[in-house]
């Protein structure tokens, strides 16, 4: 195999150490640059001498320890890594071509979509992955940059929910925070295969992003959503639902009901199917319609004065020159006194 040059991102990590606090520690880090250069088809040869070498603030593990020492046996723990980059590797390979990419995301998909999402934040955290998985496929990889507005705007939940939801995707293994927002960029992340979970016999499909108006926080809510999604032309006992969802009978009949007021759930002798009723038609019922387009415009703008204004910032006129004379601070005025 023939060794490839690392990415800008690895480059970096190795020559000048984890500036953005991508890692939660010097190992940790020097396990990512040690993985992409296995991935890369390195030998270990050469990963010793360019992370041996004292520039490189990537190799900093192989030469001083957590609590300040010096490290007495590099070279043991250079290879003990290496070995585990090499089976980590194995076990996980790179994604060497987009198509391969676009599969994983749909496994995850998949995944999803079996995934048991119980309790009452589990419908908004199923939305929020979808709005996650939406992005990734729209830029073709499973490491990508998304903003909290952008990602809040296509699963229809406010900032603060979005933000709660993508926390516990981060604890539940879906999703992997890589880099932090700054001024410029959004957060990078990355997606994961969840280790263990819980699934349910009822495969859901991937819709509840279809009709973000209806089944936003403001409306009837994601668990709505997902009940709506079970429902089809075939009749479900409420205890057939209910089981699916992990919950229980009494709170599967209020969101029932809650559907069936709007048609979009109906009662028969043998169970619950799908109502007649569109969701669009729900929408304006509620007065819920062409919310989402006004979130992602208010947020757009928003974004449009943010940008305007680090411009402005950056221009000479805005630098302010230090009057003349001592200053003093008067709890949220700046006073000039003549000196």
């Amino acid at each position: 195999m023939v060794a490839l040059p690392l990415t800008k991102r690895i480059h970096d990590l190795l020559r000048w150490g984890d500036h953005q606090h991508q890692y939660r520690s010097r190992s940790e880090l020097f396990m990512a640059v040690v993985t992409a250069m296995v991935n890369a088809g390195w030998s270990a040869e050469k990963a010793w001498d360019v992370l041996s070498d004292p520039h490189n603030a990537g190799g900093d593990c192989l030469r001083v320890r957590s609590d300040g020492r010096p490290r007495r046996h590099a070279r043991g723990y250079f290879q003990a890594t290496w070995r585990k980059a090499e089976k980590f590797t194995r076990e996980r390979p790179a994604f060497r071509d987009r198509p391969t990419v676009m599969e994983a995301i749909v496994r995850l998909q998949e995944e999803a979509q079996t995934s048991l999402w119980s309790g009452r934040a589990g419908g908004t955290d199923r939305a929020v992955l979808e709005a996650m998985l939406q992005i990734a496929q729209r830029c073709g990889k499973v490491r990508f940059g998304a903003a909290v507005r952008d990602v809040a705007v296509l699963a229809g939940v406010s900032l603060s929910t979005a933000s709660v939801s993508l926390r516990r995707l981060q604890s539940a293994g879906w999703i992997r925070r890589v880099a932090k927002a700054d001024v410029r960029n959004a957060s990078t992340w990355r997606l994961r295969k969840a280790a263990e979970h819980s699934f349910s016999d009822l495969a859901l499909p991937g819709a509840l992003l279809l009709a973000p108006d209806t089944f936003c926080w403001a409306a009837l809510g994601w668990t709505k959503a997902r009940v709506y999604e079970a429902l089809d032309s075939e009749p479900r006992p409420t205890r057939d639902l209910a089981a699916a969802f992990a919950i229980c009978s009494r709170a599967m009949r209020g969101h029932l009901s809650r559907l069936a007021e709007f048609n979009l759930a109906t009662r028969t002798l043998d169970g619950w199917i799908k109502g007649p009723a569109s969701a669009s038609a729900v929408a304006l019922e509620l007065g819920t319609a062409g919310r989402q387009a006004r979130q992602r415009d208010r947020l757009e703008t928003e974004r449009i004065l943010r940008r305007q204004h680090l411009a402005a910032r950056k221009s000479p006129e805005h630098s302010l020159t230090r009057p003349e004379g001592r200053t003093e601070c008067s709890g949220r005025l700046l006073k000039v006194v003549a000196s």
